[in-house]
């Protein structure tokens, strides 16, 4: 294996682990987020999150953790997730994601 794809399952690992042992971190990286904490440990979705943020090189939880805790029928009280600048942001990087994938080194 490649040294970017041990990189990226060291992430995934870590995000997981944190976020399982310490769910008060899931409030350090999505300002909105209160307890109980809903999203932290989707493994799926944070290897998601985790390959966005290495193919545009800036770490981020807008797909993952923070869309988890916005208004979800597991978290109903949470804040609507249209509404926030959040959403905006998470449609921009997978944008940006899709035309980095579709056109490398532009």
């Amino acid at each position: 294996g490649s040294v970017e794809a041990r990189d990226l399952l060291d992430e995934v690992a870590w995000r997981v682990q944190l976020f399982q042992h310490y769910p008060e971190a899931v409030r350090r990286v999505v300002h909105f987020a209160s307890p109980p904490y809903y999203a932290n440990s989707d493994d799926q979705t944070i290897l998601d999150d985790v390959l966005v943020s290495a193919v545009l090189r800036n770490r981020t939880f807008l797909g993952s953790t923070a869309r988890f805790e916005a208004s979800t029928r597991y978290k109903p009280a949470g804040p609507k997730w249209d509404l926030l600048p959040d959403a905006r942001l998470l449609r921009a990087a997978r944008v940006a994601f899709w035309r980095a994938a579709r056109y490398p080194g532009m």
